[in-house]
This record gives C-alpha cells, sequence and structure tokens, in this order.
C-alpha cells in the first residue's frame, strides 16, 4: 500500500541504498504499469519502509509517497500524479520501525518531455546514392538536445533496406555522435536514428539517411597524391585502388578550367595496368609552360566499368630549380637547420647527436614531438613549386609499437622557440608554451602534410610546401616547425630519427626546394641627358 504523506524528517545513518534510477518495466504486466522508480533494498533489519521525495525544483521536495516494506524497491510514476510537461526531482529515504529516517539518497530527475532528433546527419565516408565496394558505412551526427532537462541517454539504430524505419525503445548506442555499420552485403541502405533521455522518453521521430549502394564490384577510385610541374612536364603519382578486379588507371586532362568527368572525356595520357594497391607515377611532357592542366584519374575495372575520377591540376613552367638546405652531401646551403626533440620535462635535447625522437604514451597521447627550424634567409623571393622535408629514420624504441605510425608536421604559431633550450614545458628555457607545459600543443598550426613511417629504415618526407612559402613571403613567422607523434597509436608506439648533429652526413635531415624563377624586369635607365662630344 501507498499513502501520500507529509512530515518531519528525522536525520540518522542507516546503512540504505546506493541505487537509485529509472526504469521500463519489460514485463507484460509492467507494460501495463509504465515507468517506475527502483533502488536497492536496505539491508537494515529494522527498516519498515521507504520515502520517496519529489517537487519540481532541485532540492526542494513538496511531495512525498510512502512504501511500506523493506522489500518493496519500486514505486510507480503513475502513483506520483505528476503533470506531463514539468521536471521532477526525486529522491528516497529510508525509515525504522521507530520512526527514524536516512538522509536523502542522491537525486534523479524525471519529465515526460520528449528529446529533439540529432541534426547534421551524414556520412563521412559515402555518398547518397552513390555505389561504394566499401561494405562499412561511418555515419556522424551533432548530439540530440533533451529539452526536459533529464539529460540524454543514448539512442536506438537500424541499419535497413527501408527509407523511414522508425528504430524501437531498445536503446543500441550510448550518447555518442558516429557510429560504424556492420559489413553490409550488397545492396542498398538506410540509417535510422533515435534519441531517448534518462527518463526513458523516446523521440516520437526518427531521423533517416541514405539511400547508401554497396556494391563489391565497384572500384576504388585512385588517390592522386601529387602533380609536380616542370619544363613542359608534369609528373603525376596516384595510388591503385585494391579491389582484386582492378585492372587500370587512366589519365585525362583538360585546359578549359575543367576536369574530365567522363573516361571518353578530354586528352587521354595513358591508361596504365598496375598490380592492386600499388603507388605508379607518369611524366607527362610536351606541356606549354604557363598553361594549366586539369587531370583525372579513372579506375578501369573488370567489366569494363569505369569509376568517378580523382583531380588535380598543375602548371608547366620553364626556369625551375632546385635547392637543398641541410648538413647532408651536396647541401647548397648547409648550417641552416636547428633541431630537438621535447619530452615530457625540462630538459633540452638539442645536443643529442643520436636520436630526435616521436613516442606515443599513455595510448593517443604524444609524450615527444621533434622541433625544427630552418633558414631560409638564402633562399630567393622565387614561386615555391614544391617543398620536401626528409628525416631518416634508423628504428625504435622495443618493438617500436605500431606497425604503420602517422607523424604530422606542423607550423609553430604564437612563440618563436629557442631550438638550443626549449624543453616540453618552456620555448625558450624560460617562458611556458601556450596553455602551459605542454610541449607547444597549443602552438601547433594545423595538420599540413601526413606521413605514415612503417619499421623500415630510411628517408620519410613531408610535404611543407604551404609554410615554407609563407616564411619566404614574410619571414617573421618563421617559427620553424613541430612533427608531431601518431595521436591515434598505441601506447609506447614510437619512431627514432637522426638529428642534423649526427655523425652520419648521409642520414641528416634536410629540405629539398624546388623554385620557379621569377623573371626579374630591369629597373628603369637613368642619367640620359644630351652630350657634347669630347
Amino acid at each position: 500500500m501507498m499513502i501520500c504523506n507529509k512530515h518531519k524528517k528525522i536525520s540518522f545513518v542507516i546503512a540504505v541504498f546506493t541505487f537509485l534510477t529509472l526504469i521500463f518495466c519489460c514485463s507484460a504486466i509492467c507494460e501495463s504499469a509504465g515507468i517506475k522508480v527502483v533502488w536497492e533494498k536496505s539491508p537494515e533489519s529494522n527498516v519498515e519502509g521507504y520515502y520517496v521525495y519529489y517537487g519540481t525544483e532541485s532540492k526542494n521536495y513538496t511531495n512525498s509517497v510512502n512504501v511500506v516494506g523493506n522489500t518493496n524497491t519500486s514505486c510507480l510514476i503513475a502513483d506520483l500524479n505528476f503533470t506531463y510537461g514539468l521536471t521532477y526531482y526525486i529522491v528516497i529515504t529510508a525509515y525504522t520501525d521507530t520512526g527514524e529516517e536516512s538522509s536523502y539518497s542522491d537525486e534523479i530527475v524525471y519529465e515526460e518531455i520528449e528529446p529533439e532528433t540529432v541534426t547534421g546527419l551524414q556520412s563521412p565516408t559515402h555518398s547518397i546514392e552513390e555505389c561504394s565496394s566499401n561494405p562499412e558505412i561511418a555515419v556522424q551526427w551533432t548530439a540530440a538536445v533533451d529539452t526536459g532537462g533529464s539529460g540524454l541517454d543514448g539512442y536506438s539504430i537500424i541499419w535497413d533496406t527501408e527509407s523511414d524505419t522508425l528504430p524501437d525503445t531498445t536503446k543500441d548506442i550510448e550518447d555518442i555522435t558516429t557510429v560504424t555499420s556492420p559489413f553490409l552485403s550488397d545492396g542498398s541502405y538506410y540509417f535510422h536514428i533515435r534519441s531517448v533521455d534518462n527518463a526513458l522518453n523516446w523521440s516520437d521521430t526518427a531521423e533517416h539517411l541514405g539511400p547508401f549502394c554497396i556494391d563489391s564490384a565497384v572500384p576504388q577510385e585512385p588517390m592522386v597524391l601529387g602533380a609536380i610541374p616542370d619544363d613542359g612536364q608534369v609528373a603525376l603519382s596516384w595510388t591503385n585502388p585494391i579491389d582484386v578486379d582492378f585492372i587500370s588507371t587512366m589519365i585525362r586532362y583538360r585546359t578549359d578550367g575543367i576536369y574530365p568527368t567522363h573516361y571518353s572525356d578530354g586528352i587521354e595520357v595513358c591508361n596504365k595496368i598496375a598490380p592492386i594497391g600499388t603507388i605508379d607515377t607518369y611524366t607527362i611532357t610536351g606541356l606549354s609552360n604557363g598553361t594549366t592542366y586539369y587531370f583525372s584519374a579513372f579506375t578501369y575495372y573488370k567489366d569494363g566499368n569505369y569509376l568517378k575520377a580523382a583531380h588535380i591540376s598543375a602548371t608547366p613552367c620553364a626556369n625551375i630549380y632546385t635547392i637543398i638546405f641541410g648538413d647532408i652531401s651536396g647541401s647548397n646551403f648547409p648550417g641552416t637547420c636547428q633541431d630537438t626533440y621535447l619530452n615530457t620535462n625540462d630538459i633540452n635535447y638539442s645536443n643529442d647527436s643520436e636520436a630526435i625522437k616521436t613516442y606515443t604514451l599513455p595510448t593517443n597521447t604524444a609524450a615527444n614531438r621533434i622541433a625544427m627550424k630552418w633558414d631560409l634567409l638564402a633562399l630567393p623571393q622565387d614561386a615555391i613549386i614544391e617543398a620536401t622535408l626528409s628525416l631518416y629514420m634508423y628504428g625504435f624504441e622495443k618493438t617500436g609499437g605500431d606497425d604503420n605510425y602517422e607523424i604530422t608536421a606542423h607550423k609553430i604559431i604564437n612563440h618563436n622557440p629557442v631550438i638550443s633550450s626549449c624543453t616540453w614545458n618552456t620555448y625558450d628555457g624560460t617562458n611556458s608554451w601556450t596553455g602551459g607545459a605542454n610541449g607547444g600543443e597549443q602552438d601547433m598550426a594545423p595538420v599540413e602534410s601526413s606521413t605514415i613511417v612503417d619499421k623500415t629504415a630510411g628517408y620519410k618526407n613531408w610535404d611543407i610546401t604551404q609554410m615554407v612559402q609563407e616564411w619566404v613571403d614574410n619571414s617573421s613567422t618563421n617559427f620553424g616547425l613541430i612533427l608531431n607523434a601518431d595521436t591515434s597509436a598505441a601506447s609506447e608506439s614510437n619512431r627514432y630519427f637522426r638529428p642534423s648533429e649526427n655523425s652520419n652526413q648521409d642520414q641528416r635531415p634536410f629540405l629539398t626546394i624546388k623554385c620557379y624563377a621569377i623573371a626579374k624586369v630591369p629597373s628603369k635607365p637613368t642619367g640620359l641627358k644630351v652630350s657634347v662630344n669630347e
């Protein structure tokens, strides 16, 4: 029996419940009864029952219900006479046979206001109504808003072939903002997502995304890695797809500002048969300097189908030359590199002649970063076509961790570090990095270049063309760069590189810059006059 009750609360200590929550009854009987407040039974033998307190303001409980019996550990929401549309705050106490009462439990929130649905639903991996051989579809969204106050609990989701399915009231995922489908067989699919809050209110509607076409016979498009212009030519490189039925990659171009949209559009350059997953190259010669060429790369499949193209443009030109900075043999400008690595301490490692390091510890967290500065004052004020940073990876600690380790290049901003004295804690031995002792984390511009470094010794390269051009245009912004450790790697994954002070000249860092010599217009002659011939 439940009796509404108002009384004076007496505080004393009872070892009561540690668990108070809202549940949805799953049995046939409970389905008709609805939602209940439940808690754990008190371990005290003299507990006679519980009081359920509630009100429309936090910590201000204007009503109560008496639940008689130590083993009665639930109360129907329907018995609390809540007003629809209001938010209620609920606590419980235990009382003894002599009228003594415990302190309040932790407070929970209940309301009957349905949460909103998610917004911004999209897929970063697949396009709507466009076939892909990738059987896993990733979707992401902006979290639903719960206006009732209990907070968002999660979502019910479903992948199926219908466009407007409403997911059931079983929570499948927590309050996250991205999910990936299971492996899907060939076919057309939709994604549906429905919101639920902590008071077990479900949104009346769902959001839908699709259709997505999965077709294992569709080849992947090639990824054009680069286009390097030169005098009358362009060198292209790309990665062939891993589809087992892939045959070749076709390159075509146009010069009217539009990329070829079809395998018969524009002028064919090559159609190269190659093994799956390989990196391929082709140098196109006989081009006109100063003309921009718009290239499309199409993958060709065994049944004669071509996939949509990947694109890149380039403008060949004359007067191209290459300059090398660094302390390697053949360098044009030796003595122009400074380097160190930042460890999670206050030690400077610029005098370490053996290693500059990237290290991940713990998982997904950078513990070592490489800091470098390049003196480019000798570089002519010509157009930068390409700037490539090269570091020699010679080994790693223990097993090296992940086989494929992503190291990203970032321009340093905000502070100009002193390489000979900077540490994890400070950029010059005295003054802290932005945000404190964080290895310059808040002084790194967004990723400019990313390289996957395997465990094979040798030079690894980063394209830093944009930041070098910015340094040339405005030398006052040349604060150097940071090579960041992999922030999505297993703990203790790492790679070790040779510094500029290393005894082996053929393993030191170097920077290769390819430039286009801008024609210089001579200044006007002066001193023109009429003179008597003597």
